[in-house]
């Protein structure tokens, strides 16, 4: 006999249905628990483009930094070149 799942209802669970629409049902259940954290402590979005799964990890996007920025009422955000990740000296 096979178990039901109750529906996913709520702002985590909606992020998790995005989720798995854009990356497939199969995402870990470590990345799902990495992102209901994230989407509980930040406020950030799948669903508003504001974090992108690429080769197994989260990466938050241009987009979801400077919202997160506005969220937590940061007045700029600062960033330095890190020489190791340039093309060009």
């Amino acid at each position: 006999m096979r178990k039901r799942r109750r529906p996913l209802v709520g702002p985590i669970d909606s992020e998790i249905r995005a989720c798995k629409r854009l990356w497939g049902a199969n995402v870990s259940q470590g990345l799902l628990g990495q992102l209901q954290a994230l989407v509980e402590t930040t406020g950030i979005s799948v669903s508003a483009g504001d974090i992108q799964l690429l080769n197994g990890r989260w990466y938050v996007t241009h987009s979801g930094l400077l919202r997160l920025a506005r969220r937590k009422r940061c007045i700029g955000i600062e960033t330095v070149a890190i020489a190791d990740f340039c093309s060009h000296p």
